[in-house]
């Protein structure tokens, strides 16, 4: 048997290694020949889902515009006739995977829009002026009371560090569970109105004073109210626009399953619990609203992550 030049060569360098392991008492199989290349498993990952998000809800609370004859507030609140509202979102991501149980990333995800549209179940108090007495200032029948109708919608912005735990892998399918951290920017968009149900025409100039009968519905006496309500002289009726951007501090819970597709590619369904923290924005002083979500939302979803290298 011929045995080439290039054979011998490899088996001279080979075996000052070899008699080393063997001295060493290290097994033969251990020693390995194929180099390790530092910095592997980074990858990127892109997810789209379908979520189930707690509503945006105008609360009606009146309690602070108590000041004394003629006021009496009639607190109400509008929540949408859906408790939940269901919406599409997209997620996209890079990370990296330490051993093959223990990887981490860092992801952006926005849902689709959450919009509300809703109105008062009951008439609501008309704070501000619902008529005038020349020269003295204002007042307002508390048998004015108004229809508020709320068009409003809502986007999350959420940045999130989370890190996982693969189980273990069975015929390709490897179960994970995982958590998360981070922050949520949500910006609420849209509109207020405040209609009387009995409008009593244009009011005309006057001090900006609120004024309190003292005498009788027969024989009024008005004089200024002291203390001065909290309210200002917006006119009758009240439409404003909302443009409010808030971030609260976010966290998510995970688990599912990945399906190798091929060495680099790996199919990723799972499901989500995210909460955005509690949102209240002070929209309007003359009816005493504020806008309230319970930021907390279910999801599953679908997504490919794939290692680079």
């Amino acid at each position: 048997m011929k045995i080439s030049p290039a054979a011998i060569l490899l088996a001279l360098v080979m075996a000052p290694a070899s008699a080393i392991a063997a001295d060493l008492g290290v097994p033969q199989s251990a020693v390995s020949e194929t180099p390790v290349s530092l910095g592997t498993g980074w990858y990127i990952r892109g997810d789209i889902g379908y979520d189930m998000e707690d509503p945006i809800r105008l609360n009606t609370d009146q309690s602070a515009l108590l000041v004394g004859a003629p006021f009496t507030p009639n607190p109400a609140s509008m929540v949408p006739s859906s408790q939940w509202k269901s919406n599409f979102n997209a997620a996209v991501g890079f990370g990296y995977k330490f051993t093959d149980n223990i990887r981490a990333d860092l992801t952006f995800q926005t849902p689709g829009v959450l919009a509300s549209k809703m109105s008062t179940p009951l008439p609501i108090y008309c704070a501000y002026p619902t008529s005038q007495v020349a020269g003295l200032g204002y007042y307002n029948n508390p048998a004015d009371t108004c229809s508020s109708m709320a068009d409003l919608s809502q986007r999350n912005y959420t940045f999130l560090a989370n890190a996982y735990y693969d189980i273990g892998t069975w015929f390709d399918i490897t179960p994970y569970v995982g958590a998360g951290a981070g922050v949520n920017i949500a910006t609420t968009t849209g509109t207020l109105a405040a209609t009387p149900l009995n409008p009593l025409g244009p009011i005309a100039a006057a001090p900006n004073l609120w004024l309190t009968n003292t005498g009788t519905v027969a024989a009024p006496v008005w004089t200024p109210s002291n203390p001065q309500p909290k309210v200002g002289f917006p006119g009758q009726g009240l439409t404003q626009k909302v443009s409010v951007t808030k971030s609260n501090f976010a966290f998510a819970l995970m688990a599912g399953f990945g399906i190798e597709l091929t060495q680099n590619a790996t199919l990723e369904i799972g499901y989500q619990y995210l909460n955005v923290g509690n949102n209240t924005i002070a929209v309007n002083n003359y009816l005493g609203q504020t806008i309230k979500q319970n930021g907390a939302s279910q999801s599953v979803h679908v997504g490919i992550r794939y290692l680079i290298d």
